[in-house]
Parts: C-alpha cells; sequence; structure tokens
C-alpha cells in the first residue's frame, strides 16, 4: 500500500525521477552503530540546526514526533538530495551538503511527511493525469510551503536557511517570486501564493515531475496487473492542501501554463 503512493514524495531540488531505493550506509537518529560516531555527531548537529524551525513551527518537531520518523544521512543518494520515503517512515538526507542546505531540504521533506500523515497523497484510485497533477501541486505546496518557513526564520535574524533556498538553481525563481509578492504586499501568505504558482512557471519542472509520476503509475499498474481508474481528484484537494504550518490556509491554484509538460 505505501509503494503506491510514493511517488507523491518525491525528493527535493534534483530529482528527474521517483525516490532511490533505501541505501545501505545510512546513518539515523536511530542508530546505535558506534564505528559511525562522526556521522552521528553530523547528524545531531543537524537536528540542533533545526531548533529555530521547531521552535517557530512546533508542529513540524510533534508530526516527526506522533509519527515516529526517523531522520538519516547517506552518502550515496547520486540522483537527489533529500526524500522521504512512507514506505520506511524515514527522512533521508545526502550526508555532504552544507548544513544550511540540508535543514532547507529537511524542511522540504519534513512539509510531505505533513502531506502524508494528513491524507492528501493521490493514489492509484485517481487517473493517471490526475495522479500526475496532485503530484505537481504536493510538490509545488513544499516548495512555497519551505520558503514562508525559511523567510519567518529570515526575519528572527536566521536568513542561511533563505539564502540556501533562494540560491539553489533549480528553484531561485520560486524565491525570487516569493520575495517579489512580499516586497509588493508584505504579506508572506501572499507571498506564499505567488510562489505556489511560481512553481508551475518552469517547463522542466512541470515536465520532470510529470513524466516521472506517470512512469511511476504505469511501473505500478503492470506490477499490480490493476485496470485502469479514471477518477478525478476530489473536490476540496486544493483547499485541503494550502494551509500553512500554523494551520492558516493561502490561496494556491495551478500556474498560468497549467500542470502538464
Amino acid at each position: 500500500m505505501m509503494r503506491r503512493i510514493l511517488i507523491c514524495l518525491m525528493a527535493v531540488l534534483a530529482v528527474t525521477g521517483p525516490a532511490p531505493a533505501q541505501p545501505t550506509d545510512l546513518v539515523c537518529l536511530s542508530s546505535t552503530d558506534e564505528r559511525r560516531t562522526g556521522a552521528q555527531a553530523a547528524l545531531l548537529a543537524l537536528m540542533d540546526g533545526m531548533a529555530p524551525v521547531f521552535e517557530a513551527f512546533p508542529t513540524y518537531r510533534d508530526r516527526l514526533t506522533t509519527q515516529a520518523t526517523d531522520v538519516c544521512l547517506s552518502a550515496s543518494l547520486h540522483d537527489a538530495r533529500g526524500y522521504f520515503s512512507p514506505e520506511d517512515n524515514v527522512i533521508i538526507l545526502q550526508s555532504d551538503l552544507p548544513r544550511a542546505v540540508q535543514v532547507a531540504i529537511l524542511i522540504h521533506e519534513l512539509r510531505h511527511l505533513e502531506q502524508y500523515a494528513t491524507g492528501n497523497c493521490p493514489t492509484d484510485r485517481l487517473a493517471m493525469s490526475e495522479n500526475a497533477r496532485a503530484t505537481l501541486a504536493l510538490e509545488a505546496d513544499a516548495s512555497a510551503t519551505s520558503l514562508f518557513i525559511a523567510n519567518a526564520l529570515k526575519d528572527a535574524g536566521q536568513p542561511e536557511t533563505w539564502a540556501a533556498l533562494a540560491a539553489w538553481p533549480t528553484h531561485k525563481d520560486i524565491a525570487a517570486a516569493f520575495a517579489s509578492e512580499l516586497g509588493a504586499s508584505g504579506d508572506p501568505r501572499k507571498a506564499t501564493t505567488a510562489a505556489f504558482a511560481q512553481w508551475y512557471a518552469s517547463p522542466w519542472r512541470r515536465e520532470n515531475y510529470y513524466r516521472a509520476s506517470c512512469s511511476s503509475y504505469l511501473d505500478r499498474q503492470d506490477s499490480t496487473k490493476s485496470l485502469p481508474q479514471y477518477n478525478k481528484i476530489a473536490p476540496g484537494f486544493f483547499k485541503r492542501l494550502c494551509r500553512l504550518p500554523d494551520g492558516s490556509p493561502y490561496d494556491c491554484a495551478e500556474g498560468r501554463d497549467g500542470y502538464r509538460p
């Protein structure tokens, strides 16, 4: 069952396909292998770096606790920088990234954990195109919400996470859209709306996530021999999805170019 929705929780920032298989070199918060003390110390330092996030947005800390989700580092993710695996209930991050980038990615993956825990992930009961449509919306929401959090941290005198997201090549246009709207309106919620819409403005993002979603969908159909489904996204999907970590809503809709490549 978990495997069916894994595609909706793809890795942040570098993904061009489904999340990779779990690597064998993991060092996790739950690890007890004393031979990996250096990596374990790095992981603990990363979690210490998350303290401002958990203080400002305690729902993220609580989500990790209530879902009993492990956090791990790996040196061999290759095609991804980090991802959440609902099948294994773990968030895995590339170990050799700068700390600020790891924090930014962990924030993004915690949003995916929240999406999964609140039942917003699509299933194979949807038509393939609708499944892809929902998947793209989840990524747009995770990216926009991460900027909302990073901006709050910046306002509190901790700009490192914002700087990491604003400099990332495949997502810096989203940060620019957030900053532009924030400068015009002074409203972080409107800025989050602008970031959500900007996610769709990139043909590269739309094409890669759409193709990855459809490819995974067809693979699952082939392996399970299940009949095609033609259901649409339920009414109210976007309204349920687009809520900030404090529970308040923000306006969201698919970008002006739609969701298809």
